[in-house]
């Protein structure tokens, strides 16, 4: 998955999620019939609306701003819930689950695994270097590009998803129904964004070994 489709990809949800936020700021419901309608009556609803607008851009920005300058090991870490060593390379030689095949050939290959207890730094620095021997192998490239698509997209979920629950907190008076129909499509695509990224990350972390023993797709 090419970078510029990765960056398109971004854009159009980082959009999706503004135009969401920016229709429960206005307390009415989603979709194009409500976009519509708030875009045609925009003077009507001014100065109110350009606050809301203003609002709903700010965080929109917010959240393309943190995928592009936050560093790959804090992404983890919001990712994994670990502070240090979130990373799955950090623990591919030892534990999780069975990868499928026999990681040995690459522990005799690279004694100083063994030789640290299998020392989560250690483990990282060897997986980072297997990967960038193989990062052009079929088997790593495109779990490589939908790891960093997908974890970057669940960071711009949750920036959306903070900012609703604010948006509610300071507006008590949006109708219940109303505000559980946002939640819903906030917290489901966090959800599910959530366990796609992990998984696809673990599976990046066992193909770059896959690849490095020369298993084919």
């Amino acid at each position: 998955m090419n970078e510029v489709f990765q960056r398109m990809l971004l854009v159009i949800f980082n959009l999706l999620n503004t135009v969401l936020l920016f229709l429960f700021l206005l307390q009415l419901p989603y979709g194009v019939d409500s976009l519509v309608s708030s875009l045609t009556h925009w003077s009507e609803l001014s100065p109110g609306i350009n606050i809301v607008a203003a609002v709903a851009f700010a965080v929109a920005t917010a959240a393309l701003l943190l995928v592009q300058r936050l560093p790959g090991r804090f992404k983890s870490s919001l990712l994994y819930f670990r502070r240090q060593h979130a990373h799955p390379g950090h623990r591919i030689f030892f534990g999780g689950k069975n990868p499928g095949f026999e990681r040995e050939p690459l522990l005799k290959a690279h004694p100083e695994i063994h030789d640290s207890a299998y020392n989560p730094q250690v483990q990282m620095q060897v997986w980072q270097r297997l990967y960038q021997q193989n990062a052009n192998s079929d088997l790593v490239v495109g779990t490589a590009g939908s790891w960093r698509l997908l974890r970057n997209l669940y960071l711009v979920s949750v920036v959306f998803l903070i900012c609703f629950f604010g948006a509610w907190s300071l507006n008590l008076g949006v109708p219940t129904i109303l505000a559980m129909s946002y939640l819903f499509i906030y917290g489901t695509q966090t959800i599910f964004l959530f366990f796609s990224a992990r998984k696809t990350g673990e599976r990046l972390a066992n193909n770059v070994l896959a690849a490095a023993l020369g298993i084919k797709p």
